[in-house]
Formats: structure tokens, C-alpha cells, sequence
């Protein structure tokens, strides 16, 4: 996946309408194009521009079954954005909490040792 298609998917998502008909075909797979435009109020041209924008980002996949188009919720494209900004998040934290852990191990092995935290270098003693 490319900088493009996060901008596809982040476009698909921009509109209040195509999220709602993402929730809808997600809570409904299998759902029928005509079934879909039932539940909305807009012309059924305005909700194909809609089902078109949805499926250039492949967050709705659609198959023929006869005369119908059949459409079904594709998570991947928001999953691997979550992914690739959590997992940065998730490696910063994790470093800090690596660096944490390891001013509390040295603390305790000072401890052990009979060295408090006012015995070592660069540690001020508190009144």
C-alpha cells in the first residue's frame, strides 16, 4: 500500500455518507446495491459516485451474482493505516518504557547494594 492509497482511503472516509454506507454494507455483507440505496436518502447516481470512491479506496469489494452487485466491507486499507501509525506510536512508547525499566533495574540493584539514590553521581540529596 502507497502514500496514494491511504489518500483514497482518506478521502472514501471524509464524507459522513460513505462512512454511513461503509457501516452499512459492514453490519449487512452480501448487500445488494439496490438494497443499499433503499437505505439512503440520495439519488441512486449520487450513491454509486459514493459506491465508486468507496471501491477505489477497496474499502467495499463487490462481486456479480447475476444482475446484482453484491458488496461486502474490506477492513485491510484502514487496518494497515492503523497499523503502520500505531506500531510507530508503539515502538516510541515502548522504547521509553525500556528506558524506564532500566533506571528502576539499576535503582534496585543500587538498592541491593547498599547504595541509595543520594550515593550516586549527579544525584542530589533532598531535605
Amino acid at each position: 500500500m502507497n502514500r496514494n492509497d491511504d489518500d483514497a482511503v482518506f478521502r472514501a472516509l471524509a464524507h459522513r455518507d460513505r462512512r454511513a454506507m461503509l457501516d452499512v454494507v459492514a453490519e449487512q455483507p452480501g448487500l445488494n446495491v439496490a438494497t443499499l440505496s433503499a437505505r439512503f436518502p440520495s439519488s441512486r447516481i449520487t450513491l454509486l459516485r459514493h459506491l465508486k470512491q468507496l471501491e477505489a479506496a477497496q474499502l467495499v469489494l463487490s462481486r456479480k451474482v447475476g444482475r446484482e452487485r453484491l458488496l461486502f466491507f474490506n477492513a485491510v486499507p484502514i487496518q494497515r493505516i492503523q497499523e503502520r501509525w500505531s506500531n510507530a506510536l508503539r515502538n516510541h512508547l515502548a522504547g521509553g518504557m525500556l528506558a524506564l525499566a532500566r533506571r528502576v533495574e539499576a535503582a534496585a540493584a543500587d538498592e541491593s547494594q547498599g547504595r541509595g539514590a543520594a550515593q550516586r553521581p549527579g544525584h542530589k540529596k533532598r531535605a
